[in-house]
């Protein structure tokens, strides 16, 4: 069975093979199968984390013991949540660029942008938004395995853009919860039912 492990051996015993060769034509050769090699073990390593398949995988849940943590900060359960990192925010009266790296996560009614530790903690919250009125437009890149997000509140002086890392199905499921409330769908599912008939 071809395995990530198996193919870079291969493609180090290539290299090592090329190194030794004393004609140019074959080590030509050579070094296009090496690089052919690589490029297989890495489209493989993408397929692993999910990233390049021919099929898409459902949104998976959030970890458990991250939404525990990000559930305790907010008072309230973490439907979604990711790894985002601020590039742009722009506040009534604030103007800012640069880089934060911090944590995205959904609750019922708000979207959260919590702190992110040195080593990838949970920390406190940042800012909270109103799902209601949102806007997001999000560009998958899968090469990089991140999704570049703009998000806007026309109704209110907000503009946030940045960077979701993360599990793909993940960060699936948190744009997916966004995009729902873009279309009307979650007000549509937990609309009470009448009563009495």
């Amino acid at each position: 069975m071809v395995t990530q492990r198996r193919l870079v051996i291969v493609a180090v015993a290539a290299l090592v093979v090329i190194a030794a060769l004393p004609n140019p034509v074959l080590l030509r050769v050579a070094a296009v199968g090496a690089v052919v090699l690589l490029a297989a073990g890495y489209a493989m390593w993408l397929a692993s984390r999910g990233e390049w398949s021919r099929r898409e995988h459902p949104a998976a849940a959030p970890d458990i013991r991250q939404a525990e943590i990000i559930s305790a900060r907010l008072g309230e359960p973490a439907h979604a949540l990711a790894p985002f990192v601020l590039r742009t925010q722009h506040a009534p009266h604030e103007r800012w660029h640069g880089e934060e790296p911090l944590w995205m996560a959904v609750s019922d009614d708000w979207l959260w942008l919590l702190h992110r530790t040195v080593h990838g903690g949970v920390g406190g919250v940042k800012s909270r938004f109103s799902r209601g009125g949102l806007h997001a437009r999000w560009d998958d890149h899968r090469l990089q395995s991140l999704h570049v997000g703009e998000l806007s509140w026309p109704a209110h002086p907000w503009f946030i853009a940045g960077e979701l890392h993360g599990p793909r199905p993940q960060r699936l499921r948190l744009i997916g919860l966004l995009a729902g409330d873009e279309l009307g769908v979650r007000h549509l599912v937990t609309r009470s039912e009448p009563a009495d008939r």
